[in-house]
């Protein structure tokens, strides 16, 4: 698998594959559910990104074949195709229904999804990267976007008024994946260097970092629903559990190096992709 997100209630485990499909999972027995799959083309469809909204209704993805796709998460039924110009590396759902998109063509855009437009062209095309990004992150409130690129820049996008200059931090460290806290005020980040980061959102002001795999990259950092646990994972072969001040609480060992790890809402459990 390439990655996983659980539902908001937890009771879903979604997992992104190298095939191009979603393998989905009750977490309560582990058995699976169904596929939502990716309909093959002449691009590889492998799945770089998941995202659950907030009510649960629906998921997307980002792949490797330039599209993002989005599913009614009841009926299985494929709802928008989004395409794009380059791999999709971020998926995330606004407050309000819209998705925020990026792509390896340096661009951020937000979709409208009503539940009745066909959507081939997105609302708004958000230009800042030098090189593309690979991580995105909305507010609660949906009124900011943060991307991470490989370009080792930081954007910080106004989505209310998307022609407001962005807050730009370049970091030596980069940029795997990140996530806003639910306090909307912090931002959590990993890296190729082994280190997790949290940043402040508002002045983009470096507030905390530490080394949370010595020698090896951290591949993923993800947290409970109140922030208050973080799930590193890291090629080598452990998954590790911190607190929000990085506090090591707990790691687990793992047969193979993981490529991303995902932490359940309530931080009891974690799932891991090797």
């Amino acid at each position: 698998y390439t990655g996983f997100t659980f539902s908001p209630d937890g009771a879903i485990l979604y997992a992104g594959s190298w095939d191009g499909y979603v393998e989905r999972y009750r977490v309560a027995d582990g058995s699976a559910l169904d596929r939502l799959t990716i309909p093959q083309g002449p691009r590889y469809t492998a799945i770089n990104a998941l995202a659950v909204s907030a009510d649960g209704t629906r998921v997307a993805v980002g792949s490797k074949d330039h599209t993002a796709r989005v599913w009614d998460t009841a009926s299985g039924a494929l709802l928008f195709t989004l395409p794009h110009d380059g791999w999709v590396t971020g998926v995330a759902f606004l407050q309000d229904g819209r998705l925020a998109t990026v792509a390896h063509d340096s661009a951020l855009r937000i979709w409208n999804l009503s539940a009745k437009a066909d959507v081939h062209e997105p609302a708004a095309i958000l230009h800042g990267h030098s090189a593309g990004p690979n991580a995105l992150a909305v507010s609660a409130d949906g009124s900011r976007a943060i991307s991470g690129g490989i370009d080792r820049a930081l954007r910080s996008w106004n989505l209310a008024n998307p022609d407001l200059a962005s807050l730009h931090r370049r970091d030596s460290a980069g940029c795997y994946t990140s996530s806003f806290f639910p306090d909307g005020e912090r931002l959590l980040s990993c890296a190729h260097n082994g280190s997790v980061s949290i940043w402040n959102t508002r002045t983009g002001d470096l507030a905390k970092r530490w080394t949370a795999h010595d020698g090896h990259s951290t591949n993923s950092a993800g947290r409970s629903a109140d922030g208050s646990r973080i799930l590193t994972a890291s090629w080598d072969k452990t998954l590790k559990l911190w607190t929000d001040t990085g506090d090591h609480l707990a790691t687990f060992e793992h047969e193979k190096g993981v490529y991303h790890g995902a932490l359940s809402p309530d931080g009891l459990l974690a799932a891991a992709a090797p």
